[in-house]
């Protein structure tokens, strides 16, 4: 390897330097398509993974009244920063029987999958 002076400073070979950068980039996109492939195989919506954002939620909810009648619910109004990745269902029915005094259950479905779950309210 030979290094040439520029005004009394030395510089490394060109040589040296494009395989730094190329060793850089390769190691860049492999940690970039490594990590997220790690992942692949869990459920979606995971952080890091390739499906990160791939959808908005995976459940619907439903308010039901004691009259029979009956509410499509938007998480966005009991949730500050609704994330697909998070499974809401634990909580998000009994804050909706909460601020929804008439609602007699809360059901959450779940369409790709077609299963749906009843959370009744407790009074």
């Amino acid at each position: 390897m030979s290094d040439t002076t520029v005004d009394g400073i030395a510089s490394p070979d060109r040589r040296l330097v494009r395989r730094a950068v190329i060793a850089f980039c390769v190691a860049f996109v492999a940690l970039g398509v490594l990590i997220p492939l790690r992942l692949l195989p869990n459920p979606a919506n995971r952080p890091f993974g390739w499906q990160m954002y791939s959808a908005v939620s995976g459940h619907h909810y439903e308010i039901r009244f004691s009259d029979g009648s009956t509410e499509t619910a938007d998480p966005g109004h009991y949730v500050l920063r609704y994330r697909s990745e998070v499974d809401y269902r634990r909580y998000l029915p009994d804050l909706i029987c909460e601020k929804m005094p008439r609602a007699a259950e809360v059901v959450a479905s779940n369409p790709l999958a077609g299963t749906a779950e009843s959370y009744p309210c407790k009074r």
